[in-house]
Parts: structure tokens; sequence; C-alpha cells
């Protein structure tokens, strides 16, 4: 597009906006000449800056922006980058559900990026325990309270992707560019000062959510940090070998009553009721009174299930033909047959298969040693592991520690001291003896 096409587009978006050359120059602090020379093509290169006045002026959004500086001889990916550079702050995906019961894990982690100036927090734990759904939160948090633009990239190509078409709440080309900082950060072409001048040095976060940290390159991270002083980034892994940042934050399973003889009145408060309560109410809004029988029987459901969000939301679908007495009994009986939907849609097994996926991964003496605690329903400590296992206390806390970041140990509340106990689910797939589990 030539110069005369320029001065079309400025005088085409000036009339949009209803603005003389007069009250453009005014609101953009370009002259009224250079304006007029614009529009009547005697100015054949416009400077960078001066366009970009004229378009704040005009209050042009982010593609008729792109498609502006593009008609004055820019590069459409220079463009791109100065458009995210430019743009208001971006907002996060929205959340489907308000209900998370991570409240501690997220006020932690903003206060970490905030007061305690950590730049990078890694997620962990297993598929299913809610990573994303913590970022999700922090994201808000931090874009709402604390005015940060939040570069949200989605790396699991098997997960459903938050960012649609119309999620930034900006035009498409923002989005466009967004979606493939990924593309930037895992490819041969990275360009570590082309990142930094999108970001620039406002207040950032990007966000990395399931992220191979073997195919992210730590360095291209560091650089990032390095040429960025506000920037702050958050991933979500699945990974527990390499988790490099300022602060990793292991996502344990909700919170549930202890004992099973707690009060119900208390346990409808705990999260991981609170979050199968929900559920279940979705499902059947008139049918379901939380009533001290049900908040118990839903309580041990949770138990049985670990508490993990995606085991409970899976659960609670059978809720629609089995009562909570009836899902009581069948999650401990057998609460692996609740981890596959009703609807027997391949996609709803995903939880399982990334249980497996992660015990397949669990090799060696790592493996030995979960197999022999599986059995082990009682919480045991580190000290209690190295007598088990026959091997040092210091061998026996680095083993318990990998298995912790995995997220197929927790913490057993109900003992005292620094005792855990590994999952419930898992302890089921080893029971079952299938061939992926007794390698």
């Amino acid at each position: 597009m030539g110069p005369d096409g320029v001065g079309a587009l400025v005088r085409r978006f000036r009339c949009q906006a209803r603005l003389t050359q007069y009250e453009l120059a005014e609101i953009s602090t370009v002259s009224v000449r250079a304006i007029r020379d614009l529009e009547n093509g005697r100015v054949e290169r416009p400077r960078q800056e001066t366009v970009r006045l004229i378009a704040n002026g005009l209050r042009l959004g982010e593609s008729q922006r792109l498609v502006l500086h593009t008609a004055c001889g820019g590069n459409a990916k220079e463009a791109a980058v100065k458009l995210i550079a430019d743009a208001a702050p971006i907002a996060p995906p929205a959340r489907l559900s308000g209900l998370s019961g991570r409240e501690p894990e997220v006020r932690a982690a903003v206060d970490a990026m905030t007061h305690d100036l950590n730049r990078w927090i890694t997620v962990t734990g297993l598929n299913g325990v809610g990573k994303t759904g913590v970022a999700l939160d922090i994201a808000h948090t931090l874009y709402q309270l604390h005015s940060y633009s939040v570069l949200w990239v989605s790396l699991e190509e098997s997960r459903p992707r938050p960012d649609g078409p119309d999620r930034f709440g900006v035009d498409s080309a923002v989005v466009a560019e967004v979606s493939r900082i990924g593309e930037h950060l895992l490819g041969s072409d990275f360009n570590a000062h082309e990142l930094c001048q999108m970001i620039g040095q406002r207040r950032t976060l990007l966000v990395l959510d399931g992220c191979d940290l073997n195919r992210v390159r730590t360095d291209r991270l560091m650089a990032l940090l390095a040429g960025c002083r506000s920037l702050r980034v958050l991933v979500t892994t699945r990974d527990s070998g390499t988790t490099p940042g300022d602060h990793l934050l292991p996502l344990e399973p909700l919170a549930v009553p202890v004992r099973e003889d707690d009060a119900p009145g208390r346990a409808e408060h705990y999260p991981a009721v609170q979050l199968m309560l929900s559920h279940i109410r979705r499902l059947r809004p008139r049918a379901m009174d939380p009533s001290t029988a049900t908040v118990s029987e839903l309580a041990g459901i949770c138990r049985a299930l670990d508490c993990i969000p995606a085991a409970l939301k899976l659960g609670a679908e059978w809720a629609l033909v089995l009562s909570p007495e009836q899902l009581l009994r069948r999650a401990q009986d057998d609460p692996l047959s609740l981890l596959v939907s009703p609807t027997d849609d391949p996609a709803d097994r995903t939880f399982r298969q990334a249980l497996e996926q992660t015990l397949r991964g669990v090799t060696g003496p790592d493996r030995r040693l979960l197999r022999l605690l599986a059995p082990v329903h009682t919480g045991w400590s580190v000290q209690d592991v190295a007598r088990i296992a026959g091997i040092d206390e210091r061998d026996s806390a680095h083993r318990i520690y990998g298995l912790f970041v995995r997220g197929l140990v927790r913490h057993a509340h109900d003992a005292t001291g620094s005792h855990f106990r590994v999952l419930n689910l898992v302890s089921r797939l080893f029971e079952t003896g299938e061939p992926a589990m007794a390698r």
C-alpha cells in the first residue's frame, strides 16, 4: 500500500471517530500540518512515533493499528510485537468456575511475586489436581489488584485452551501474537530482544500452562527475566525432575475432614466437600439437601477419591443415578470405577490415563519404594521409610520429596509431625495388577 493508502486510512479512521484535523491534533499532540500532509499523501514514510500518537488519538483497536503500521511500510511481525507492547493490560482467560478452594496457595504465590519479589514460580502436581485453576486465580489477582498484563500460553496440546478468539477482550491481532509466544520459546528462531521489546518494562505475567520443562530451555526464560525487570513467570507442569524458578509450589489435594466423626456442619466448609456439592447441585439442583448424613457421606467419597478436583468432578456425575450412600459404598469398594464418566466419553478418561502415565514415569528405586509404601495406609515419616526400605534418612527424604512433587504422596494430616501417605487411587492402581502398573 502506497503513501496515498496511508493517508486514506488515517482520514477514514479520523472520520469514523468524528474528529476534525484540528481536534485530532489537539488529542494526539501531532501538528495539524503533519496530519494534513499525511492525509494528502505528501509524506512517503511517516515516523513510527507519529503514527503511534495518531493511533492513540484515534483510539484505534489493535487490528487497526496493525493495518496502519503495515501500510506505513513497517514489518508486520514488528507491528504485532508493538501491538502487545502498546496495548492496555491484557486480561487472563475467564474462569469457568469461581470455586477452587486454593485461596492459601494463591495468596502465597501472589505475595511471593509482589512482596518477596520472586519472579518465577513453578506449580507442580498431578494432572487434574488444579494447576491451571490456581494459575488462573493468580493471574486474575495480579491483573485486578496489581494491573499486571497477562500473556497466557497453553503448551500442552491435549489441554482445552482457554485462549479462544474472544478471551482477551482485545482484537484478534493481539490474541494471535500472544499465542505464538510459546512458538518463540520452543522454536529455533528464538529472539530474546524481540520478545523483550514486546513485553517491555511494564508489569507482565507470562503464564506457561502445561509446560514440558525438557522443551522450554531455562536460559531463554532467564534472558526474558533479565531484559524485563517487571516480568513475572508462572509455569504449571507435571515434570518433577527439573523444577526451576525462585519458588516451587507443589499442589496437594484439597482439604477434607480428617475423621469420619468430624462435625458435618464443619465438614461442609472444607474445599473438597464444597466442590463435590457444587458439582452435584449443578446436576441435581433440587434433590441435593446437604443434611448431616449427606455431608458425612460426601466427605467419605472425597477421601476415597483423594480430594483431587478432576476425580471429584467425575465422581459427582454418578450422583444422577446413585444416592450419596451408594456413591460412598462404590467409592470405598472400587474408586477407580468412578474415574470413568457415565457418558463413556473418551475425553473423560484423561485423568486416569494421566495418573497411569505419571506412574509409568516412576522407575527404578523410586518405583520400588512407591510399591513398598502403597499398602501402608497409615501415615509414615522419613525415618519410617528409611527403616522399611533399608536406606539412610538422607536418601529417604530425597525420594519422598520427589514423589511428593509428582503428587503421588501427600501429607497425612491425621498424624503428628511430618507424616505422609500414598494416594488412595495410586495404591488401588498397584492393586489392580495391570501390566502398566506392575512393571
